[in-house]
């Protein structure tokens, strides 16, 4: 009879503890509230977990449960710890109001189901046995109330995580009362079930959450979590390292010519018994043009290499890498930054557990909280710093495998050659490290690697240079048939392309190329003979002699085409155009240019309306350069992304030197002058053909199937745009023009990766950002100051005198006065209203006439805005000038706010210290929030209340925030203003009107008007995010007269931003505002936003409206729609949900 109490009292822990874990599924959060609450989901989660581990540890629902729970008094115990917990999670009242919960709708499920990733092993389990409990015993299904199957949802963070807490302890209660006996059953059966939960997970950033809500459970929980989150973290890392070039060289280089290099892995051969047993540096040198890429290549890919190297690496694994420079190529593929990034990556890709020791920066801000909120879009490839630091370590740590790298053209690095020697001599240190190198043998090379086991390659390859000719030339058949007339004479023509060669098979190939032209002219053996002879036996001479060769009709065509390809190279070389892209000249352009002379204003349309139409290209523009170029230029259309997905080889087929020597040849001016590259027709710009033919392309879809998701006669380019302003509008329109670009942004906000990638565009960005920054460096040669905000600078074309002896003069005075020396145009209306308002204002209270106090009402109109931002400027950056002219910073305000419409002090006091801490926000005193922004009354009442009670309710807010000393300089210096503007209406009412109080009544309007058009458009699903409650401007009045102004978003992102670095950070930051659906204005200000609201004008709204990401997609009509819901009213439950924080 006992022991039937006792299993009884068993069955009835078994179903209050079901009823428990019943209760625990109608815990939930909204959806987009944010990251801290679902943490405290995954928390619950956690706790949820760690209660379902008890009942797995003392085998609750099993026939075998743990005997100590035949204990009546532990029975008794642990059923009202049961009975507390179920009372707790079913009491509505309690959990509203202590901690935080409200009854929602029935199918609201938990935010991205993280609320059930960690349990969900435990909770599957569970369920399994509890209904093979139920199917032994008749026992209840559920003892939960319907009224206590209310779905809740969080709605305050701190009284939740409360509930967390006090839910922890009854589960440690459990544990106590029934503790582990011991740490088997921890190590084994509850980290499978927590293993199997977490391989399921694939998304970063619900891994990252059950990591930060984990990481103070027990270590059975924590360390699980902890390992699967680094798990996912090292190939995200180690993707920052991968870029997309890293083995393009590698691919294009053509593969070796049959029963060529044979001798090399020859036993007897230096080279194969080094890469059996040798270590540390082996050295191919070889002159320029004696194959040694194609013998790396060709190394790299034989079986034989590896198996000789599997002798070498033993039990260990043997890992191959490869880092061929390529000088014509991009800046990554020839410097010290590359080499080292590839190599690194290829160490890491095999070794990822080395990840966070060798680069720690980068494993810090990838475990850092908050880093994963957009993606890890904060991680960036690591420095030049991180990198050196990695290499140093990497000789202190063990690596498991054994690598052989093979790093071809070391004399093609760019920058210090030294450092380049001193990386690969260090690399070797490990012992696990070798390297295959090959270069020049230039001078340094020469000093330092002479010494080590080496080969000269033009030394050894008389055989393969002989077995080429023969395959090109004697085995030909119109060879033959000379051979049999004139045998002798036949083979000295084979003899001396072989002995001419010395070795250097570019020279052989070109030759061979001769003797083919030679044969297709049906030339004689003595032409032949004679043709050979006229071959120089440098490569320089080579050059020269096949330019000479070109048909005279061709030449200067030819000039031409050779100056286009070698301004390729030299713009990707130069400083201000370093970027990962070179401007790739497409066969497509190519042909487009060459059918125009080469002349761009002559370029036909293109025309891809036909996709066969490109094999005629292809084969047009491959004819062409072979009979205009001499060889010297050719279609390389390997590209490794195309074959690798299947497509043509071809289908991105680019015009490129032959050889890089042909690059060193035209790069000496004096080759230039020789007659047939000269180049007579002035019109000519090499420059203007080859970004013009690329740019046109780029607006073209290359599938006339894509769809067509954005138009651009909308945008309009307004002739006064700044010139920051018409570069951000020409990158967001060539944006458009893009058959992609309605995921292009999305696309490029992703990091590249071997797994997706995206960097259309980028090269003109980076360009642009470039050409930017140097505009605002005054370092720089390129540095542009702001003199006067109606004009650039580069516009105006005064005489020499004058600016010689008075602009630049000025400019140099104004660059030691301001303190940004960009900002000489602080001071240039700093002297114009001292100048005119100033003197104006006085001359208007001492002999005041109608006509006066009207101009200079208008002149003040005139001056409001820029002096408004003017301060703007002074009141976020501590002042305008520098600080040893602090005193003059201070004084000026209180003489010229008056005149311009200001109050003293009030602009700082709410614009600083109130706005920019609220941000738009429920607590603004001038949040847009609370009004539908397209309604006149509701406008007016906005207005009417700054315009009679902020001198009441800005000192009220300060008080209200507990910053007292700040309420009594508002409201002290707010009414001073009203009483010194009351002293001066009672000595001159006129006088004062016109001066002070209509500029007064005009700016307070204008400043209302003004933030009603920049936080007119909220997004109503999160209102509290900068990029969705403030607009971009890119228009004339906003920018250029009132210092960049409508770059809001920006400012309100970093409101120490200085106003001519907002549209760097614009352009920098393009996808992230796409990403944000952030909303970006053209060819309209803040002033006629808000007048086109009142009017309803959402289609004028609509066009101004630059479309980026997903806009990009829409209509006209869907652009209408989605500005309108932007202005819908917000209730104030809306307002107490969305800003809880606040």
């Amino acid at each position: 009879m006992e022991a039937a109490g006792l299993a009884i009292g068993i069955f009835a822990l078994a179903g209050s503890f079901g009823d428990c874990v019943e209760l625990f599924s109608y815990f939930s959060s909204y959806r987009s509230i944010g990251r801290d609450y679902e943490i405290l989901e995954a928390k619950l989660d956690v706790e949820k977990t760690l209660f379902l581990q008890w009942a797995r540890r003392v085998r609750l629902l099993q026939p075998d449960y743990d005997e100590r729970l035949d204990d009546p008094d532990l029975q008794r115990a642990i059923f009202r710890v049961l009975s507390s917990i179920r009372s707790f999670l079913s009491e509505g009242s309690a959990l509203q109001k202590q901690y935080g919960l409200e009854p929602t709708a029935e199918g609201l499920e938990a935010s991205d189901a993280v609320a059930t990733n960690l349990s969900r092993g435990h909770l599957e389990k569970f369920v399994q046995d509890f209904k093979a409990l139920q199917t032994r015993v008749d026992l209840r299904s559920s003892n939960v109330s319907k009224t206590s199957k209310l779905r809740w949802a969080i709605n305050d963070k701190d009284k939740f995580e409360k509930l967390v807490t006090d839910l922890a302890l009854f589960i440690s209660k459990l544990n106590q009362l029934i503790p582990s006996t011991g740490q088997e059953w921890e190590q084994s059966d509850a980290r499978a079930l927590l293993h199997q939960s977490l391989s399921r997970l694939k998304d970063f950033r619900t891994i990252e959450i059950l990591r930060s809500a984990a990481i103070d459970a027990p270590a059975y929980v924590s360390v699980p979590a902890v390992a699967r989150f680094e798990e996912v973290l090292r190939p995200k890392i180690l993707a920052q390292l991968w870029f997309r070039t890293m083995d393009d060289r590698l691919e294009v280089i053509a593969p070796a010519h049959p029963r060529t290099f044979l001798w090399a892995l020859r036993d007897e051969s230096v080279l194969s018994s080094w890469l059996s047993s040798g270590s540390g540096i082996f050295w191919l040198s070889g002159k320029a043009g004696s194959g040694k890429s194609t013998l790396m290549k060709h190394l790299y890919g034989l079986k034989d290499t590896k198996s000789r190297l599997l002798e070498w690496a033993g039990s260990s694994k043997l890992v191959l890498g490869s880092f061929f420079f390529w000088n014509l190529g991009r800046t990554e593929q020839r410097s010290h930054i590359g080499l080292s990034t590839a190599v690194l990556y290829q160490i890491l890709n095999h070794n990822q557990s080395l990840i966070p020791t060798l680069l720690p920066r980068m494993w810090k801000l990838g475990c850092s909280q908050g880093a994963h909120t957009d993606g890890l879009a904060a991680l960036e490839p690591p420095s030049s710093v991180e990198l050196a630091a990695a290499f140093q370590m990497l000789g202190n740590v063990e690596i498991s495998q054994r690598f052989c790298f093979f790093i071809d053209g070391l004399d093609e690095y760019e920058g210090n050659l030294v450092d380049g020697i001193s990386f690969v001599q260090n690399l070797c240190c490990n012992p696990n490290i070798k390297i295959l190198l090959s270069s020049r043998p230039i001078p340094l090379c020469t000093d330092a690697f002479s010494s080590l086991p080496m080969l000269r390659l033009q030394d050894i390859t008389r055989p393969d240079i002989s077995n080429y000719v023969h395959d090109k030339i004697s085995s030909h058949k119109y060879m033959l048939r000379l051979k049999a007339s004139h045998p002798e004479d036949a083979e000295s023509i084979i003899q001396q392309l072989v002995d001419k060669s010395a070795g250097v098979f570019l020279w052989v190939i070109l030759a061979c190329r001769s003797v083919l032209n030679g044969f297709a002219a049906y030339d004689t053996v003595a032409e032949l003979m004679e043709r050979v002879e006229e071959l120089p036996p440098e490569l320089e001479g080579m050059f020269r002699h096949m330019l000479s060769m070109i048909d005279r009709r061709y030449v200067e065509h030819t000039a031409k085409m050779l100056r286009i390809c070698y301004q390729r190279q030299v713009i990707g070389r130069t400083r201000e155009y370093q970027r990962r892209d070179l401007v790739k000249i497409d066969a497509l352009c190519w042909d487009m240019l060459d059918s125009a002379g080469m002349d761009i204003e002559n370029m036909p349309p293109l025309d891809l309306s036909n996709p066969s139409r490109k094999h005629v290209v292809w084969d047009r523009v491959e004819g062409r350069l072979r009979s205009r170029c001499g060889g010297l230029l050719e279609l390389d259309g390997t590209n490794p992304s195309n074959t690798r997905s299947g497509q043509e080889p071809r289908e991105n087929a680019s015009v490129v030197f032959m050889h890089r020597t042909v690059f060193e040849f035209l790069d000496n001016p004096e080759i230039w002058n020789l007659e047939y590259l000269r180049i007579h027709d002035i019109r000519f710009n090499a420059n203007a053909a080859l970004f013009g033919a690329a740019s046109t392309l780029r607006v073209h879809a290359l599938l006339p199937s894509r769809p067509k998701v954005a138009k651009m006669e909308y945008i309009v380019f307004d002739e006064n745009l700044t010139k920051p302003d018409r570069l951000v509008l020409q990158s967001l329109a060539s944006d458009l023009q893009t058959p992609d670009a309605a995921d292009l942004h999305s696309r490029t906000a992703a990091k590249a990766s071997p797994n997706g990638h995206s960097q259309r565009g980028e090269s003109q960005d980076e360009l642009t950002i470039d050409a930017l920054t140097r505009r605002n460096d005054p370092k720089d040669a390129r540095f542009v100051p702001t003199v006067v905000n109606g004009f650039d600078l580069e516009g105006v074309q005064l005489p020499p005198i004058l600016d010689s002896w008075l602009l630049q003069p000025y400019i140099r005075f104004a660059r030691s006065i301001v303190r940004v020396e960009t900002d000489v145009v602080m001071l240039t209306h700093l002297l114009l209203y001292f100048a005119t308002s100033v003197p104006s204002a006085i001359f208007l209270f001492r002999n005041f006439t109608w006509i006066h106090g009207i101009l200079h009402f208008v002149m003040q109109v005139s001056y409001m805005g820029p002096y408004t931002l003017m301060m703007h400027q002074q009141i976020h950056m501590g002042g305008i000038l520098k600080k040893r002219f602090q005193l003059i910073d201070t004084v000026f305000p209180y003489i010229t706010d008056p005149l311009m419409g200001h109050t003293w002090n009030t602009y700082y006091y709410h614009h600083v210290k109130h706005h920019h801490v609220e941000g738009n926000g429920p607590h603004d005193l001038s949040s847009t929030l609370r009004y539908q922004r397209d309604d006149i009354f509701h406008f007016l009442h906005y207005v009417g209340r700054f315009y009679f009670f902020i001198w009441l309710d800005l000192p009220l807010y300060f008080l209200r925030k507990g910053r007292r000393a700040l309420a009594f300089k508002a409201a002290f210096w707010e009414l001073s203003s009203y009483a010194m503007i009351v002293s001066l209406f009672r000595l001159n009412p006129r006088a004062c009107t016109f001066a002070i109080v209509l500029p007064l009544a005009l700016l307070r309007l204008g400043l209302m008007v003004g933030n009603w058009g920049q936080h007119a458009f909220v997004d109503r699903d999160d209102p509290d995010s900068d990029y969705r409650s403030s607009i971009t401007l890119i228009d004339v009045a906003s920018n250029r007269h009132s210092f960049n102004d409508g770059y809001h978003t920006s400012h309100h992102l970093n409101p120490l931003r200085h106003w001519r670095e907002h549209p760097v950070s614009f352009l920098k930051s393009k996808a992230l505002y796409a990403s944000q659906q952030a909303l970006v204005f053209h060819n309209i200000d803040y002033i006629f936003i808000t007048v086109r609201l009142m009017m309803k004008d959402y289609n004028t709204l609509a066009r101004c409206l630059v479309p980026i990401g997903d806009q990009v997609a829409m209509s006209l009509d869907e652009r209408a729609a989605l500005l309108r819901k932007h202005t819908q009213q917000f209730s104030e439950e809306e307002i107490r949900i969305k800003f809880k924080k606040n």
